[in-house]
């Protein structure tokens, strides 16, 4: 768990900011599959 503070200070750090918006593209992309798919099972 990283703190708000530890976390507006990685924030800053390019190669942090690059694995983090690599890791939302790669949410973005399951949650793409997932709608796309259509599982009434799945709760969002």
């Amino acid at each position: 768990y990283v703190g708000a503070v530890e976390f507006a200070r990685l924030q800053t750090i390019p190669a942090f900011q690059k694995s983090l918006a690599k890791v939302r593209e790669e949410l973005n992309d399951k949650n793409n599959l997932l709608s796309k798919e259509d599982h009434p099972k799945l709760n969002y």
